[in-house]
């Protein structure tokens, strides 16, 4: 029901939209200027001891890794899951979070859009080459993560406080995995061929998720053992069909 849904909205026309009911709604749901702190989930490395969240993001960069770092705690014990580790060669961020798990390393990169009105309203068009975009730019980001690891094998890490990293990169297998903030089910055939051309070419497992498809993934799959297998039935079926599927669970998640 939710590809059909989805794939019937994704092929309306423009006499569709001309002739579509526009509905206007006058009261916000929840506040959108309130800010919220979060004075739990915090013990990850790299986290600042709270959070603040808020409706309206214009800079959402670090909202969404936040949001993705909470997502990765249902699988994950916090002091495997690293925010932002920097390189102590250059100061640049090596990737947006590193799970150092016990069967392979994650080097995740979060692709996100500000969530304001002006947003909400850019056109479907948009939103398709927004969506390519941002897995391109995750993925370039991962390529220079994936190099930089190879060539140097265990490069010195540390936190954004300056606190040293005492982890090593180079004792799992690494698997890289790009969150965006939507993607389009008409538009796989493209992602898929970005992604396993990728592949290809850094020789490293890659995997990418909007949001909602890794939310409903982590609730359903509470450990690392039921994350990686779906990971790499995904994987699987991605090289056998050349087209990443988007995963269903016809099951309710564990409690």
């Amino acid at each position: 029901m939710y590809e059909r849904a989805d794939r019937w909205f994704s092929l309306t026309t423009y006499e569709d939209d001309a002739r579509a009911t526009t509905v206007f709604l006058e009261e916000d749901l929840f506040p959108s200027d309130y800010l919220i702190t979060d004075l739990t989930r915090q013990d990850f490395r790299g986290s600042k001891g709270f959070s603040n969240t808020q409706l309206e993001r214009t800079e959402p960069g670090t909202f969404q890794e936040l949001d993705i770092i909470y997502l990765l705690q249902r699988a994950y014990t916090s002091e495997r899951i690293i925010h932002g580790p920097l390189k102590v060669s250059d100061g640049e961020e090596l990737a947006d979070v590193v799970v150092m798990g016990d069967e392979v390393t994650l080097l995740l990169q979060a692709k996100d859009s500000p969530n304001t009105p002006a947003t909400l309203n850019t056109t479907l068009e948009r939103k398709r080459k927004k969506a390519i975009g941002q897995l391109k730019n995750g993925l370039q980001q991962l390529r220079g993560a994936i190099s930089t690891i190879k060539r140097e094998g265990n490069p010195a890490l540390a936190l954004v406080d300056g606190t040293p990293l005492d982890i090593d990169l180079a004792a799992r297998p690494l698997v890289g995995v790009v969150v965006v903030r939507e993607f389009f089910i008409d538009n796989y055939d493209e992602y898929s061929t970005m992604i396993l051309k990728f592949m290809d070419e850094v020789g490293v497992r890659v995997l990418a998720f909007d949001y909602n498809e890794f939310e409903v993934m982590t609730r359903h799959c509470p450990s690392e053992d039921a994350l990686l297998s779906a990971f790499f039935q995904i994987s699987k079926c991605a090289e056998e069909r050349r087209i990443y599927p988007r995963l269903r669970f016809t099951d309710l998640p564990p409690r």
